[in-house]
């Protein structure tokens, strides 16, 4: 008996680990907050830095606007 109850707190452990960390993941990433994912753009301009972060990238470009003003 207190070997099937230790193999249950095992595996009832693990599963819930394992629940939390998928939750935790999709919610991390929410695509729709910060991206249009359905519409492409194009930019045009030079990149002056770039942070490798973990877990993500960032990159930064001058771009010149329709007035001719350079801006990051």
């Amino acid at each position: 008996m207190r070997r099937k109850c230790g193999i249950m707190k095992i595996v009832v452990g693990s599963a819930t680990g394992a629940i939390v960390a998928v939750a935790l993941g999709l919610t991390h990433h929410v695509f729709s907050a910060r991206l249009v994912g359905d519409e492409l753009i194009t930019v045009k301009g030079y990149v002056t830095k770039i942070e490798w972060t973990s877990p993500h990238a960032y990159m930064y470009l001058d771009v010149e606007a329709e007035d001719g003003q350079w801006s990051s």
